[in-house]
C-alpha cells in the first residue's frame, strides 16, 4: 500500500501545526504530529494527508520525506518551499505562508487541529503517544524500517475484506498518481 507524496499538502499541514504552537516547535514534535494525523486519517478514510512513508525510527515513527527534508536543512535553510526553516539544530518556524497551499479539506484540517489539541503540543505526551502505538517497534539507535500501512489497518480493527478494498484503491490511485508526475 503507498501513496504519492504531495509536498504543498505537507507543507500546508506543516504550516497549520506550526501555527498551533505559536509559529515553532521540536522539529521532531511537528513530524510525530503529522505522523498521527495521517495514521488516523488512514484509519478513517484509507487515505493520508501528505502520502508520505512511515518509517519506525528509534525515536518513534516518522514520516520520512519530511524527515529527510528538515534534517538535511541547516538553521535559517529555508524548506518546503522556503514556508519553514530550521531555527536550530532541535527547533523549526514557520517562516511565512505557504506560496501555494495543497487542497486541504475541512475533515483534514480538523484532524489536525484534533490531534494537536490532544496533545497539547507538550513533547512528553507526544512521545508516550507515539511509542505506544502497536505499529512502532523501536529499530535501535541509528537504524529505521518501513511501516507498512497494512499494519496500522490491521491493529485498528479493519476486516481482511476491508484493508483488501482500501489496499486495490490507494493502489490504483498510487499508479494514477505516479504517472501524472512522470
Amino acid at each position: 500500500m503507498k501513496f504519492v507524496f504531495d509536498e504543498r499538502r505537507a507543507t500546508e499541514a506543516a504550516a497549520r501545526v506550526l501555527r498551533m504552537a505559536g509559529g515553532s516547535m521540536r522539529y521532531i514534535d511537528l513530524l510525530k504530529v503529522l505522523y498521527l494525523a495521517d495514521r488516523r486519517s488512514l484509519i478513517e478514510t484509507g487515505e493520508t494527508i501528505t502520502g508520505d512513508e512511515m518509517w519506525a525510527m528509534h525515536q518513534g515513527p516518522v514520516l520520512s520525506l519530511l524527515y529527510d527534508q528538515i534534517k538535511a536543512g541547516g538553521a535559517g535553510k529555508p524548506i518546503l518551499g522556503g514556508a519553514i526553516a530550521k531555527k536550530d539544530r532541535y527547533w523549526v518556524e514557520l517562516k511565512r505562508e505557504p506560496a501555494e497551499v495543497g487542497p486541504l479539506s475541512r475533515y483534514e484540517k480538523d484532524l489536525l487541529r484534533q490531534v494537536f489539541d490532544e496533545l497539547g503540543g507538550d513533547h512528553a505526551r507526544i512521545m508516550d503517544a507515539v511509542h505506544r502505538l502497536p505499529e512502532w517497534n523501536d529499530p535501535g539507535e541509528g537504524k529505521s524500517q518501513r511501516i507498512d500501512p497494512v499494519t496500522i489497518l490491521k491493529a485498528s480493527g479493519k476486516s481482511k475484506s476491508e484493508i483488501q478494498g482500501l489496499v486495490s484503491e490507494a493502489d490504483y490511485y498510487y499508479e494514477i498518481g505516479r504517472r501524472a508526475l512522470g
